[in-house]
C-alpha cells in the first residue's frame, strides 16, 4: 500500500487515461481551468490512470478512481474539501465558473464553508445516476450503491435535491436528514433513510483537514 499526504493521512485516485488529453483539452477550450488540489492520498488511487500525489492540481474533466481500502482528499478554495472513499469512480469538473462531480459509483463526503468565493452563485453540483444535487456551503454524503440506488444525507445544511420522475424539493438539516433514492420502472421514488456509511465522526476528521468545524446542531450561516 503507497501512502501520500501532506503529515496528516493517506487517499488515492485514479482515472481512466483516455481522458488525460480529452479532459484537459475541453476545459481550455471552455475557459476553464482546474483548481482542486489533492491534499490526501492512501492505497490504490489514480488520477486519468496516473497515481496520485499530494498537492497535485486536479484538472478540469479529470476521472479519479479508488480501489479497495483506498480514499482521496481534495480541497479547493482553502476551506472546502471533499473525499472520495474506496472503490469510487467519479469526474471531477471543478474549474472557476462551474463546479460540479459526477459520481459513476462509490462514496463522496463533503465539507464545504466557502463556496461564494468561487463564482457568481456560489454553487456545487453533485450528479449520480438516480439524482443530483444543488450545494450550498453545507455537509454532506453521498453514496451510489447501485445503477438503480443512490443514498444521499443532508448531514448539516442545505441541499437542493432533484431526481427523475420524483418532485424535486430542498433538504435542511441541522444534523443528518438521509434518503435513498430508488430506480423503479424508469422513475425515481425517494424513501427516508437511517444514518448510515458515515458519521459526525466521520465528516469531522474531514472538515478538520482544513482547519473547520462543523456546527453540529444548528445550520451553518
Amino acid at each position: 500500500m503507497s501512502v501520500k499526504c501532506r503529515g496528516w493521512g493517506s487517499a488515492i485516485i485514479i482515472v481512466a487515461g483516455v481522458l488525460l488529453v480529452s479532459g484537459a483539452a475541453w476545459g481550455q477550450s471552455s475557459g476553464q481551468r482546474g483548481i482542486g488540489t489533492v491534499e490526501f492520498v492512501d492505497g490504490n488511487v489514480t488520477i486519468n490512470g496516473v497515481p496520485a500525489d499530494f498537492g497535485q492540481v486536479v484538472g478540469y474533466g479529470d476521472w479519479v478512481q479508488t480501489g479497495p481500502d483506498s480514499s482521496i482528499d481534495i480541497v479547493f478554495d482553502r476551506a472546502n474539501i471533499f473525499r472520495l472513499g474506496e472503490n469510487t469512480v467519479a469526474t471531477i469538473e471543478i474549474g472557476t465558473t462551474r463546479q460540479t462531480v459526477d459520481l459513476k459509483f462509490g462514496s463522496f463526503a463533503a465539507v464545504f464553508d466557502r463556496l461564494r468565493t468561487l463564482s457568481g452563485n456560489g454553487t456545487f453540483d453533485v450528479r449520480a445516476p438516480t439524482v443530483a444535487g444543488g450545494v450550498r456551503g453545507t455537509s454532506f454524503f453521498f453514496r451510489v450503491l447501485d445503477r438503480d440506488t443512490t443514498y444521499v444525507c443532508t448531514c448539516n445544511g442545505t441541499l437542493e435535491l432533484a431526481a427523475s420522475g420524483a418532485e424535486s424539493f430542498r433538504e435542511s438539516a441541522p444534523e443528518h436528514a438521509a434518503h435513498y433514492f430508488r430506480n423503479v420502472g424508469g422513475s425515481v421514488s425517494v424513501e427516508t433513510a437511517p444514518l448510515v456509511f458515515h458519521s459526525n465522526e466521520s465528516l469531522n476528521a474531514i472538515a478538520e483537514v482544513v482547519g473547520v468545524s462543523v456546527p453540529w446542531g444548528s445550520l451553518p450561516v
